[in-house]
C-alpha cells in the first residue's frame, strides 16, 4: 500500500508538469514485465499517441525513493516548453538562446530544443534561484536532539512535508553507499513552518548556529510527495550553506546511470 501511494503521488506530480492536452495513467502492476517493476506508466499524447515507461519503487532502510523511467519527449518547441514551465512562449523564446549558448542544450534548426545537458542547466538556473531567497518565509532551527531523530519523527507527521538539500540527495544514492560529506543542515519545504517545527521539537536560531531550515515552497506542488524533485533537490544543496558542491557532484553521478542527459 505504501508503494502505491508513493507511485501514485509522484506520477501525479509528473502529470502537473504536462501540457493539458497530455495525460500520465498507471496502466497496470508491472511485475509481469519485470521483476523489479512496480508499475506500468502510459503517457498519453495529442491525438491518442502512447509511450509506455517501467515504473519502480524502491525502499532503501528507513526511506524510500521512485525511480521513473525517463519521460524523453524532445524535440520540443517553445510553445510546449512554455505550457510545461506555465509561462509565456515570450519567455521561453527570450531565455533558449542564452541555456544554448551556455552550453546547456541545443536546438534544431526550427528552434525547438533537441538535448539537455542537466548539469549545466541546474547551474545555469542557481544563477538567479536559491532556497533562502526564492521560497517563502525561510526560518532556521536548531534539533536538539539531532537530525538522525528529527529524520525518523518525519515519516510519522500527518501534515504535508518535502525534504530537499542534504537529506534529500542521500535517498537517491545507491544501495550501501554513504554521502562524501556529513549531513550538517536538514533543509525542509512546509505549509505551516510554525506546527512542523513544534512537532519535530525545532528550536529557533540564529543561521550562522542552525542545524535545520524550513522554507514555505515557490511552487505548493513540491508537497505532493515527501522527496522534492531531483533538480530541485539539487538546486537547494547548491545554494544552502556551504554550497556543497562535492555533494551535488555525488548525486549527479548516481543521476546519470539511469538517464544520459546528467552525464558530463
Amino acid at each position: 500500500m505504501k508503494r502505491t501511494r508513493l507511485i501514485g503521488g509522484a506520477l501525479r506530480s509528473v502529470e502537473a508538469l504536462l501540457p493539458e492536452v497530455w495525460r500520465l495513467d498507471v496502466e497496470a502492476d508491472g511485475r509481469a514485465v519485470s521483476p523489479r517493476a512496480d508499475a506500468i506508466a502510459v503517457l498519453t499524447g495529442p491525438g491518442g499517441s502512447t509511450a509506455r515507461f517501467i515504473v519502480e519503487a524502491r525502499g532503501s532502510g528507513t526511506s524510500t525513493r521512485l525511480l521513473l523511467a525517463r519521460l524523453q519527449d524532445l524535440p520540443l518547441g517553445v510553445r510546449a516548453l512554455a505550457s510545461f514551465a506555465e509561462v509565456s512562449p515570450g519567455s521561453v523564446s527570450k531565455v533558449l538562446p542564452t541555456l544554448a549558448d551556455e552550453g546547456a542544450l541545443d536546438r534544431g534548426e526550427r528552434g525547438a530544443v533537441t538535448a539537455v545537458r542537466r548539469r549545466a542547466l541546474i547551474r545555469r538556473w542557481v544563477q538567479d534561484y536559491s532556497f533562502l531567497a526564492t521560497n517563502g518565509s525561510p526560518r532556521h532551527y536548531i534539533a536538539p536532539r539531532g537530525l538522525a531523530r528529527t529524520l525518523d519523527r518525519l515519516a510519522d507527521l500527518p501534515a504535508p512535508v518535502t525534504l530537499t538539500g542534504s537529506a534529500a540527495a542521500r535517498r537517491w544514492l545507491a544501495d550501501g553507499a554513504t554521502s562524501v560529506v556529513p549531513l550538517r543542515l536538514l533543509a525542509l519545504y512546509a505549509d505551516d513552518l510554525e506546527s512542523l517545527a513544534d512537532a519535530l521539537g525545532l528550536i529557533p536560531a540564529d543561521p550562522a548556529i542552525a542545524n535545520a531550515v524550513i522554507a514555505i515552497p515557490q511552487d505548493r506542488r513540491v508537497l505532493t510527495d515527501h522527496l522534492a524533485p531531483a533538480s530541485l533537490v539539487l538546486a537547494d544543496l547548491l545554494t544552502l550553506s556551504g554550497r556543497a558542491d562535492a555533494e551535488a557532484e555525488q548525486f549527479m553521478d548516481t543521476l546519470a546511470r539511469t538517464d544520459p542527459a546528467w552525464g558530463e
